[in-house]
């Protein structure tokens, strides 16, 4: 059985799209395996990438507060991404998000303790994933959450 150390191993060599020849490095993902919140966004931003944290950027300062904002503390969550290669900025593409698909699968495996799991993208058709809730917008996840 794979743990997340191995995954993100697997992730950081992999090069099945294109958007790994523009990365600065892979990003699988950040949390403990006994967290109670997977929340996935859409891709690392490029401030993440730079600076290998996909709590860095826009998107993880605001995940930040309103994690604050509901009592939930950032050890209480493993965050990752449908790709785990930032996209420089561009659209991410679905085919994109396919390749990295059984990354994340691997991971909601291993994270046995999460209660809750919530998709945040822009993208209509994403593979599905049981059990998830599915969001378009970042400031959705505040109602969402328990």
């Amino acid at each position: 059985m794979s743990d997340l150390r191995s995954i993100a191993e697997k992730i950081r060599k992999c090069t099945r799209c294109p958007l790994w020849k523009h990365r600065l490095q892979a990003l699988p993902g950040e949390g403990k395996i006994n967290s109670k919140y997977l929340i996935v966004l859409e891709s690392p931003s490029e401030i993440a990438d730079r600076k290998g944290n996909l709590w860095d950027g826009r998107e993880g300062r605001k995940l930040q507060e309103i994690l604050s904002s509901k009592k939930i503390n950032k050890d209480q969550v493993f965050l990752s991404s449908l790709v785990k290669c930032s996209s420089n900025g561009s659209p991410v593409d679905i085919r994109e998000i396919e390749e990295c698909h059984n990354y994340l699968l691997e991971q909601i495996n291993v994270l046995k303790k999460v209660k809750q799991i919530f998709i945040i993208s822009s993208k209509g058709t994403l593979p599905v994933i049981d059990g998830a809730t599915y969001l378009k917008e970042i400031s959705e996840l505040k109602e969402k959450l328990e």
